[in-house]
Order: C-alpha cells, then structure tokens, then sequence
C-alpha cells in the first residue's frame, strides 16, 4: 500500500483503511483471489481483493499484478494510454475496460499483460509530462524530411530506403531500450507466484 500511495494518488485514510483487514482475512481472501486467477477469473479475482477494507479496483489489480503476469496494474497512466480520451473511474467496469484494452495492446506488441502495461506506463508519463514519444507517424514524417534532404547527395552507396530502413532500425531500437530501461527503473521488483 506504501508503494502504491506514493506512486499514485496519496490518500491518507487508505493506509489505515488496509492496516484494519486482519491477518487471517487478508488470508482468506488473497487465497481465493490465487484460486480464480489460476482459472484465468481476473474479474473476479479483483472483485475478491476489493473485499478489504481499503481495497479497491486499482489496488486489487496491483495486488494480482503480483500474483501473476496476466493481472496488469489498473494504473492511471497506462489506462491514459490504451484507452485516450476516456475519464478513468475507479471502479470495476472500468477495470474491465481497461483490462480488455491492455490486453489487445499488449498482444499486438508480443507481452504479458502486467509487461504491456508497464510500457503503457512509461508511454502514459511521456504523455502526461510532455516528452513526446517517437509514433509511426512522427517516425515516417521524420524519415520523410531527412530523405528529402539528403537526395542527390548520397555519396555512401546506399540508398535513400535503405537509409531510412537503418535510420527507422536505429530509433526504434532507441526507443524499445529507453522504455526497458524506464520501467525497470520505475516499478519495483516483484515476486511471481506460479
């Protein structure tokens, strides 16, 4: 809860609100949410977490996002991110929505849920902080400019597409280890139950 209010939103009761659930409770409840996450229950699982005192959507979803790779953080910034243009409420439809969009996300780029959204966290911070991140459209427009620059004046042997080929190569490689690198600093390390 610590990391959580001080990633996030700080909420003074919220500390005190999860420090009332008593051991065996906390017990209980995060055994079954185990229980419907092995059977793929996410929905249920946050549902099962939300019980506790202190505990909603969002912290259940970091709370499974420990327990297992396919549970991702119900985070503001990734949420931001996969879904624009959409007010974030705190509830379990919008976890839902959330949990949908970051799933297609993240499958088209080849990761887990809790790594798709991890990136779409970095991605959503650039956003909210004004660093803007490379797009395909930013990328193209770029390559574009410089290719037309540069015509006629092509003394290397290459040419003009296979320049824009490496140059396009180059930065997104850039910016596959920027984001690596950010989330790793970012999030801490968790323990995976299997």
């Amino acid at each position: 809860m610590t990391w959580k209010l001080k990633r996030g939103t700080f909420r003074p009761k919220l500390q005190q609100l999860a420090e009332s659930n008593s051991a065996q409770e906390v017990e209980q409840v995060t055994q079954k949410a185990l229980e419907l996450i092995a059977s793929d229950d996410i929905i249920d699982a946050i549902k099962v977490l939300s019980d506790l005192k202190g505990v909603g959507p969002a912290t259940a979803s970091l709370l499974g996002s420990v327990m297992s790779v396919n549970v991702p953080f119900f985070s503001d910034e990734a949420f931001a991110h996969v879904c624009p243009g959409v007010k974030i409420a705190y509830t379990l439809k919008a976890y839902q929505q959330f949990l949908d969009a970051i799933l297609v996300w993240g499958q088209e780029r080849g990761l887990s849920p809790v790594d798709a959204e991890q990136e779409a966290w970095v991605l959503g911070m650039r956003e909210k902080y004004g660093e803007k991140t490379p797009t395909k459209k930013t990328l193209g427009k770029v390559e574009k400019k410089e290719s037309e620059e540069k015509s006629g004046k092509n003394g290397s042997g290459k040419n003009g597409s296979e320049k824009k080929s490496e140059k396009k190569d180059n930065v997104k490689e850039e910016v596959k280890d920027e984001v690596k690198d950010e989330v790793k600093d970012e999030r801490p390390a968790k323990r995976r139950r299997k």
